[in-house]
């Protein structure tokens, strides 16, 4: 059975933010991903936020940023310009992906400024007001995205089983040799007491 990537999605939980997210949800699912993890969407816990998050991308296999804007922000070196960029929790999701060597895919809602950090990372996709699923997955830039965070991930998957292997054959023969050693040992002990009893007739 093939496994299906599990993908981490780092969202706006904000009713507003609803239908953008779930469009690419769908897109995600298209290419066999399975959208998980999200904290106050699929994910709930009795401790802060923060752990709820690091566990969840832990556990995950990638993360998909899905960028909207969230608050207004004026350009400190420029005080004319403003722009609205993502709330700070999905600078945070990135940033401990990063951390953790997981693959990062990010779509990006039109108007909004991702940041310095993200395309320092990653490539991402603008999504214009008018672009719709078909749109979306029709794109070569997307499909090529999705193809190459499932080729790299299949090979970690593949090393990781390999490495399983070693261990279990390498406790195996550790095993062995235990028990090698233990059966050593009490030949040995009958064999001195039988020289003894020899001895004594």
């Amino acid at each position: 059975m093939e496994r299906l990537p599990k993908a981490f999605i780092s969202c706006s939980v904000r009713d507003n933010d609803a239908s953008f997210v779930e469009m690419i949800e769908r897109v995600v699912r298209s290419f066999k991903f399975i959208p998980d993890f999200t904290v106050g969407r699929y994910t709930n816990s009795p401790e802060s936020v923060t752990e709820t998050m690091r566990k969840g991308i832990e556990k995950a296999d990638c993360l998909i940023a899905i960028i909207t804007p969230r608050y207004k922000q004026i350009d400190i070196n420029n005080p004319q310009r403003s722009f609205e960029g993502p709330s700070e929790m999905i600078h945070a999701e990135i940033a401990a992906a990063n951390q953790l060597k997981k693959p990062i895919i990010a779509f990006v809602k039109e108007g909004t400024d991702p940041g310095g950090y993200l395309p320092a990372l990653t490539q991402y996709f603008v999504i214009k007001k008018n672009h719709g699923y078909q749109d979306i997955i029709k794109m070569l830039t997307v499909r090529s995205m999705f193809q190459n965070t499932r080729r790299i991930l299949k090979q970690k998957w593949a090393n990781e089983e390999s490495l399983l292997r070693n261990e279990s054959w390498g406790d195996l023969f550790k095993g062995i040799g235990v028990a090698a050693t233990i059966i050593g040992g009490i030949s040995l002990l009958f064999s001195g007491s039988d020289k003894t009893d020899e001895n004594k007739s």
